[in-house]
């Protein structure tokens, strides 16, 4: 069933502590950063969900919680299989997120096993050992990064999730791996199934930042120890702990604690500045900015930003049934004719009045995203995939919402 467009953002409250992962994007969009506790309307990605499914199974590795499992390669893909299974159970529990399950068949068999063979890799060459514990349950939500604590003042657990906190320094999160290696040594991991390196194979300035500010906290909490950087995925590379990495890391933090101060209340429009890193919001439907400046970037000519998230929303000009579901004519608030094919019956859009408003998010475009070498925003766009699956994917993630005519 469809809803009517969620009320938009007003205001929210800066939190005390920024997320050492998240801090980077406070330069994009500080909205998106910042308002931790607003609702979001919209269901993470299918890659982010891979993403933190990969990084459960890591996490149990690490932990040593394999059961009576003899191997590295044979705990993991029981742990994988376990996980996912309950990564799918949570999904299907959800009305937004119900379409995805299997998550294997949304993310697609080619990029579910690359990814996939890429942590097994890891996991055999880790040497790690089992500590006959089972692994523990997986959770979509983690918990301690950059939300509000009590407590002392520094903090930097070691081992895998490790918390890392500083209520002078204003950073709350966890680390997904910190080990002491002596008595002067500390090494800290963070774990990406992602691209993480430039066209140079130089590690990419956000996870530098990242890596940087947990360091900045263990400098607190271990002074005069030597601390090691390192990111492991595809590859492993260490990331230089130097006067210039400190001094990059310490600015960007001064930056964001003088202009974001905790507690103060603000205004969304004045935090939210929309652009291609909106792909992934859940804060979409929400935000005002974004839902007045993006139709005008919908037009194929001119400078527009890109990639945009595949969404789209208009004045109904025309309803039908064809093939047992709805096709939908619509012109967009960028004065475009657009077509929407296969929408599921189950949507309950059969019988929309001409003028209404509709929002659509998170569509699947039924047209090459490519034209003449330039990325386009498309004008057809799907539910369920016209082909049956061959080539075009159903737009598992696709949320619905009525405005006012």
């Amino acid at each position: 069933m469809t809803r009517n467009l969620p009320q938009l953002l007003k205001s929210i409250r800066v939190p005390r502590s920024f997320s050492p992962s998240q801090l980077f994007d406070l330069r994009n969009c500080a909205l998106r950063v910042l308002a931790k506790r607003a609702e979001r309307y919209l269901p993470p990605p299918p890659s982010a969900l891979h993403g933190i499914l990969l990084h459960h199974v890591r996490e149990q590795m690490l932990l040593g919680r394999w059961g009576n499992k003899d191997s590295p390669e044979e705990a993991f893909d029981w742990i994988l299989e376990q996980a996912s299974f309950r990564l799918d159970e949570l999904l299907a529990g959800e009305d937004k997120t119900k379409y995805m399950v299997p998550l294997r068949n949304t993310i697609g068999r080619r990029k579910w096993n690359q990814k996939t063979f890429e942590s097994k890799l890891w996991a055999i060459s880790s040497g790690l050992e089992s500590c006959g514990q089972d692994p523990g349950l997986l959770e979509i939500e983690r918990t301690n990064d950059g939300v509000e604590y009590n407590g002392e003042n520094n903090t930097c657990e070691e081992g895998a999730e490790a918390l890392v906190k500083s209520r002078s320094l204003r950073i709350s999160g966890r680390a997904d791996l910190i080990e002491k290696l002596n008595h002067n040594r500390l090494r800290i991991t963070d774990f990406k199934s992602g691209k993480f390196i430039d066209s140079h194979g130089n590690p990419l300035p956000r996870y530098k930042l990242q890596l940087g500010l947990y360091a900045l906290v263990a400098e607190k909490v271990y002074p005069g120890r030597s601390i090691e950087l390192r990111l492991d995925g595809a590859r492993r590379l260490r990331v230089l702990w130097d006067r210039s990495l400190r001094e990059f890391c310490s600015k960007a933090l001064e930056e964001a604690s003088q202009t974001y101060p905790a507690g103060t209340v603000m205004e969304a429009n004045a935090l939210a500045t929309p652009g291609s890193w909106c792909v992934g919001c859940g804060l979409r439907p929400r935000c005002q900015n974004y839902l007045n400046t993006v139709p005008a970037w919908w037009s194929n000519s001119g400078d527009r930003p890109r990639p945009l998230p595949i969404d789209v929303w208009g004045e109904v000009l025309e309803t039908k049934i064809y093939d047992g579901a709805t096709v939908l004519e619509m012109q967009d608030d960028g004065g475009r004719l657009i077509r929407i094919k296969g929408i599921s019956m189950e949507r309950d859009l059969t019988r929309l009045d001409v003028g209404k408003r509709v929002y659509f998010f998170d569509l699947k475009p039924t047209e090459s995203l490519s034209s003449h070498g330039r990325r386009i925003h498309p004008l057809n766009f799907h539910d369920i995939p016209p082909d049956g699956g061959l080539v075009h994917s159903r737009a598992t993630g696709l949320q619905i919402f009525m405005g006012e005519s």
